[in-house]
């Protein structure tokens, strides 16, 4: 069809709009109220006024959400219905169409809109492939178009015939990736003699001599395409039937009968090297070499450090020169092989070093919480912008990222992986969409990609078909026995000069660490309980690793080097091992291990446990890994004479003439083994005390420098595990999975070895706002200051950090339950606060016995699952994608330019960042302390498995009698007062150690019976202890009151009786003088009856007056009452009367005269309510006078 299609491809997973909710981003899709990218392309398909027609192409796996709102699409009304309410009437010239892998979870409404078209791969058939390349093939190849395709019909199906039936792959491939891995293969052959402009020709005579590289051209592509997918024993399948093949087909250039075809390379004869001149008179011929035979003799260089050497092998060498040839011809690459087969490390070394200075390095690692998101924007962050809509590289430079762990990233509900659906919609159509301009698509030139990966399983998922057809598969087998033999060899060879004492032991030491390795992998298996029993060959390296910390020159003899092996082999392997059992298992079989070298084991191993250490000489200029042993032990006699123990020799009567024991002859070995034990014993007290005072020391100088103290009780597991996390942390890229339950030490032991070993230990403080901003910030600091001022850092990281305010929550609830006072209360009031994690820290801490459920949801508690995805990058790589701003880089890349130049190293920008890196892997050391219990430490192992690949494992277990008797003792011994004789307080540190033992076994019973798990930790005993001591102190204070006021009231009565005494003594001496007073008592009672009977008539005198008097009161207030009521009366005259004379005037006063006739009186009478004033008027006088009112 001429019109060209709008492709939408890959949208469903990749666009983050509508039609993805699994893995859409709310910023780009309708939801958020924005178009999302098919809104955004139907938009403007709607709009057009052109007649075109137009094709949405679904290029993507089928999601059951997205794919029913696509119902009304394909109706007949053919309407986009947004979620924002809107409707998008479709044309007639528009048509969606679905290129999907299945229709596994699409429903039938869905299928029935659809016409179906299924391309049958049978069907098509190889043909089309082989026919459409050689019709493109370089001219100069073209005379051999013919012999090329009766190569294709000889071997091409019959050999992937052959691997259907008989071959195991590691990944699954289809015929279509290799039939189009051998063409790309060929295409890199043809690749020197393809002529381009300005460069230098190929000479005509190695033209010429094409035709005898044809054949062994296309034998070389079919071994590494069709045959590169098997395993080892598959290869040796594949091998012999190739061999069979070709003598049967009569081909020219036969394989040696010796060793495997995968064993040889192509020798050319310089044919298709263009810069090799060809001498004329000596013509070499075309042949098959072994690839070891040109290889170049491997030497070590002095000082490097264990994790940069590099020894070729045969595989290595094969995956280089693959890598390097698919790589500088534009070809993608997936490395496939178990753990610890060196994808890693081969991919990034040739990446590093071994490629043109055009090529420039990216590496990313994938985890199960990668998502397309992230990865297209570490992409893109790597581009620049060529033009409008393209995006690459500077000119002249060519990308290639390198992601590992391909497969890890999680799949969607209905299978999908974002993530890889975006790598496949660049493999696909060059490009992706842009998600800031959304319906923009971002097309992606000079980039390129390899990518490695496990098998699935364990974690890993199968990668969709649809990617991986585009890749050229390489594979990394298990490693040979051979091959294992030859690294480790060759590295404990170049150690083992420095004591050449025992340098013929190396191979034997090699084939026995070999054969521990084997047996423990095919053994310990892992389990739901055992989810971190998975070895690689990153464990059997661990060993030599640890051996070379040694000072060669310290070995005499055979017994020191296997001590060393034995212990060593030990905490690599035994330290994890999660039970006795298990234990005694490997110990077994170490013990038939020192058989094959005719040695006693008891003399290898004298004593339990078997350390070894640096930090024995505190300040030392030169720190020497050595064993830790008793410097004063002396001879055995005086070691027996110091211990006090009796030997029970056997009497006279035992003697005989044949053996006078134990007069002349050397004692039976009944008693040699005891005294054997008791030299153990003694060695071991004495070992026991050296190093608990040098670690004494060490944390005495610690509480010194840091304002948190430490106060630990130091017992032999405490010790074990402070000199196994020192080892760690004294490696190159030394980092340590610390397993154990709450309580268990591990993050304060962490902290006393990191300051053993003086590095700085870093630890998040996580609180209510801390999120991923600041969890970045924290991490890029530590980095930067790892990875510029090359400082040792000690990364301390648990699965317990949580809110502060989540574990308030949790407490308050649980003392809720209990009928206590929350926890917050508790804790200002001085009362049970949870300590750190320390099992030896004195302090109390809350319950520790919960059930599986509460753990899982409690005790695995992380802020944000990312902060693991970080650490598993940071693990696996040195770095995180995207950590670092412009001006950070540009420091980086100053400061790493000098130290680039002096490796004699080019200072590019990818040389620098590796530099940088590693520097970041080998000062960071990163301690996880997790706890082992429910599902999802299981998961956590699954979605990021360098946390068991790159840590060394040590497992906590449960506290044995002599550690719960030590931290019993240091309890008890902090009771202030205890009034207690030693022998009771023996019997309760006994009694602490039974309590809690008991209830361990009680779980146990209690798993059996009721299959519900109950854990009893450490925690749990140091609460009983804290409990116990709380409560001893809590009634010594009762006793101390009660004793207190007992004899504050016996003093009183004391005081009380002298004072009673003191008084009968002043009364005796005072009788004579009562007596006296006595007499003159009586006179002065008689006196007073005589002046009584005189008071009592005056009285009766004065009782009549008083009778008097009151008549005479009675009669006067009755006169009273009656002046008062005729003043009542007389009031209103008074004050008419007055009323009236304020009315007068002065004519009514002139003519009284007149009127009044002579002689005649008129009187004017005025009441006042105290005194009386009268005025009397008589003719022409008036007189005034008062008068009392009464």
């Amino acid at each position: 069809m001429s019109d060209q299609p709008v492709t939408a491809s890959g949208l469903p997973h990749l666009a983050q709009g509508m039609a993805s909710p699994s893995c859409a981003d709310s910023s780009l899709g309708q939801a958020a109220g924005t178009d999302g990218i098919l809104s955004s392309l139907i938009r403007v398909g709607a709009i057009a006024t052109d007649s075109k027609k137009k094709w949405y192409m679904f290029d993507g796996p089928v999601d059951a959400v997205w794919i029913e709102n696509m119902n009304t699409v394909l109706d007949d009304n053919k309407k986009l219905c947004l979620s924002s309410g809107e409707i998008i009437k479709l044309t007639e010239a528009m048509t969606m169409m679905f290129e999907v892998q299945d229709l596994a979870v699409a429903s039938p409404a869905t299928v029935s809109r659809c016409g179906m078209v299924y391309l049958e791969p049978s069907i098509l058939g190889l043909k089309p492939f082989t026919e459409c390349w050689l019709k493109k093939i370089p001219d100069v190849v073209k005379p051999f178009s013919e012999q090329l395709e009766s190569l294709f019909d000889k071997f091409l199906e019959e050999s992937i015939t052959y691997v259907r039936r008989s071959v195991k792959e590691i990944i699954a491939s289809t015929d279509f990736n290799l039939t189009m891995s051998l063409l790309k293969l060929l295409d890199c052959f043809f690749q020197p003699f393809i002529p381009i402009e300005g460069m230098k020709r190929m000479p005509q005579e190695k033209i010429d001599r094409i035709d005898e590289l044809i054949e062994p051209w296309f034998i070389f592509a079919l071994i590494w395409s069709v045959g590169a997918t098997g395993d080892a024993n598959s290869r040796v399948a594949f091998s012999t039937w190739l061999k069979t093949t070709m003598s049967a087909k009569e081909m020219t250039l036969l394989f040696p009968d010796e060793g495997l075809v995968y064993d040889y390379q192509l020798d050319d004869a310089g044919i298709s090297n263009i810069e090799e001149e060809e001498d004329e008179d000596v013509v070499s011929e075309v042949r098959w070499v072994s690839w070891i035979d040109s290889s170049v003799e491997f030497t070590m260089v002095p000082d490097s450090s264990f994790c940069d050497i590099i020894v070729p092998t045969m595989n290595t060498i094969q995956m280089a020169y693959l890598l390097e040839m698919l790589l500088a011809n534009h070809k993608p690459v997936l490395c496939v092989g178990p753990t610890g087969t060196g994808k890693t490390l081969t991919i990034a070394d040739k990446l590093l070093k071994n490629l043109p200075l055009e090529f420039i390095s990216h590496f990313l690692v994938f985890s199960a919480r990668t998502s397309a998101n992230q990865t297209q924007d570490l992409i893109d962050s790597k581009l620049d912008k060529r033009r409008k809509g393209v995006f690459g590289p500077p000119l002249g430079r060519y990308f290639i990222f390198f992601i590992d762990d391909l497969n890890m990233p999680a799949l969607e509900t209905y299978g999908a992986q974002p993530p890889i659906e975006l790598l496949r919609q660049w493999m696909d159509h060059n490009g992706w969409y842009d998600r800031k301009q959304i319906g923009t698509f971002k097309k992606l030139v000079d980039i390129n990609f390899v990518c490695a990966m496990g098998p699935p399983g364990g974690g890993r998922n199968a990668v969709t078909p649809r990617l991986t057809r585009h890749f050229n598969y390489l594979s990394f087998t298990e490693m040979e026995d051979s091959s294992k033999k030859k690294i480790f060899s060759t590295i404990l060879g170049n150690w083992m000069a420095g004591c050449p004492a025992v340098e013929h032991l190396n191979e034997a030491l090699v084939d026995a660490t070999i054969v521990v390795y084997s047996t423990i992998t095919s053994q310990l298996l892992p389990t739901p309980a055992k989810s971190h029993y998975t070895f690689n060959l990153r464990d059997l390296s661990k060993v030599f690793q640890g051996m070379l910390m040694a000072e060669p020159g310290k070995i005499t003899d055979k017994l020191p080097l296997l001590r060393l092996w034995y212990h060593e082999t030990c905490r690599v392997f035994r330290d994890r091992l999660v039970n006795e059992e298990d234990r005694t298992w490997f110990d077994d079989l170490m013990k038939i291990m020192m058989s094959e070298w005719e040695i006693d084991f008891d003399e290898v191993v004298p004593f339990q446990p078997l350390l070894y250490g640096d930090f024995m000489m505190p300040g030392a200029d030169v720190k020497l890994y050595e064993l830790i042993e008793d410097e004063d032990k002396g001879d055995a006699g005086e070691a027996l004479s110091s211990t006090n123990l009796v030997i029970e020799l056997p009497g006279p009567s035992e003697a005989t003439d044949e053996q006078p024991w134990p007069f002349l002859e050397p004692p039976p070995k009944k008693v040699k083994r005891k005294m054997k034990h008791l030299e153990k014993v003694h060695s071991l007290s004495h070992l026991l005390k050296g190093l608990m005072s040098v670690i004494e020391e060490y944390m005495e100088e610690y509480n010194q420098i840091n304002t948190t103290k430490m106060k630990l009780v130091l017992f032999m597991d405490a010790l074990e595990h402070v000199c196994r996390i020192t080892r760690i942390l004294r490696q190159a890229l030394g980092n340590a999975l610390l397993l154990g339950v709450g309580g268990s030490g591990r993050q304060s032991l962490t902290k006393l070895a990191s300051h053993i070993a003086d590095y700085e230990c870093f630890q998040i403080e996580l609180s209510k706002n801390y999120g991923m901003s600041e969890w970045r910030e924290d991490i890029k600091k530590i980095m930067l200051k790892a990875g510029l001022q090359s400082s040792p850092i000690t990364f301390l990281f648990t699965d317990t950090q949580v809110y502060k305010q989540h574990c308030w929550r949790l407490a308050a609830h649980s003392k809720r339950l209990e009928g206590t006072v929350p926890m917050r209360k508790g804790r200002e009031k001085g009362g049970r606060a949870a300590l750190s994690s320390s099992p030896y820290r004195i302090g109390t801490c809350p319950s520790s016995a919960w059930n599986e459920q509460q753990s899982d949801s409690q005790l695995n508690l992380i802020k944000s699952e990312s902060f693991l995805e970080d650490i598993n990058n940071l693990l696996n790589s040195g770095d995180i994608p995207n950590l670092y701003a412009l001006d950070e880089q540009d420091q980086i890349m100053t400061t790493m330019k000098p130290i680039v130049q002096d490796q004699g190293l080019q200072p590019t920008k990818a040389n620098l960042m590796a530099a940088f890196t590693g520097r970041v892997r080998s000062n960071i050391h990163t301690v996880l302390c997790m706890s082992p219990i429910g599902e999802v430490f299981r998961a956590r192992l699954r979605q990021f498995p360098s946390l068991v690949n790159c840590c060394t494992i040590d497992w906590f277990d449960q506290w044995p009698a002599e550690a719960l008797q030590s931290v019993a003792s240091s309890f008890f011994q902090d009771i202030p007062d205890p009034e207690a004789t030693p022998e009771v307080i023996e019997g309760m540190i006994q009694m602490c150690v039974e309590i809690h033992q008991s209830v361990a076994h009680k779980c146990k019973d209690y798993l059996a019976e009721l299959g519900r798990h109950n854990y009893v930790t450490p925690k749990s005993y140091l609460e009983l202890l804290s409990i116990f001591t709380t409560l001893i102190g809590k009634k010594k204070q009762e006793l101390k009151v009660a004793k207190t006021r007992m004899k504050s009231g016996l003093d009183k009565l004391l005081r009380t009786a002298e004072d009673v005494a003191k008084m009968q003594e002043e009364l005796e001496l005072a009788r004579p003088l009562l007596a006296e007073a006595a007499k003159d008592t009586l006179v002065t009672m008689e006196q007073i009856e005589v002046d009584t009977a005189v008071a009592e008539e005056t009285r009766n005198d004065v009782q009549a007056e008083e009778m008097k008097a009151k008549v005479k009161a009675q009669t006067a207030q009755s006169i009273a009452d009656d002046a008062q009521k005729d003043l009542a009366e007389a009031l209103p005259a008074l004050d008419a009367a007055l009323a009236s004379l304020r009315n007068l005037n002065k004519n009514d006063v002139t003519e009284v005269p007149v009127t009044v006739p002579l002689g005649s009186s008129i009187i004017f009478v005025v009441w006042c309510q105290q005194h009386t004033r009268r005025h009397v008027l008589m003719g022409s006088d008036v007189w005034i006078y008062m008068t009392s009112t009464l």
